[in-house]
């Protein structure tokens, strides 16, 4: 028999874990970053600069790698939704009707009463 699980439980289990996990997540993602890494160095030469985003574990790596230290470390912004402005300025929009009621009223021939114009 199952017992059921209340969301007031699931609630209190997120208010009292919910730190832990994201300290788990982000001890996660800076060895992962670590380890990331350390295989481009293994198979490449030390930059003088790198670029990354913005998530913090790529600083935290590093920072933590030696061979590191002095390299110079620049986190773009990223600009990958700075572009979609323009991009939907030149979408077609979809009207949600006709701007003029009446040329419906003439192309359908319907013998509707057209209004008056403005």
């Amino acid at each position: 028999m199952r017992t059921p699980l209340l969301h007031e439980t699931l609630r209190e289990w997120c208010v009292k874990f919910s730190a832990h996990f994201v300290e788990e997540l982000r001890y996660r993602n800076a060895e992962a970053a670590k380890t990331f890494l350390t295989r481009l160095l293994g198979e490449y030469n030390v930059p003088e600069v790198i670029h990354t985003d913005q998530l913090r574990s790529y600083g935290a790596a590093v920072r933590e790698i030696p061979s590191l230290i002095n390299v110079d470390h620049q986190q773009v912004i990223s600009t990958a939704h700075r572009n979609n402005q323009v991009e939907q300025s030149h979408r077609p929009t979809r009207a949600s009707g006709t701007s003029a009621p009446w040329i419906q009223a003439e192309e359908t021939g319907a013998g509707v009463s057209q209004p008056a114009r403005p």
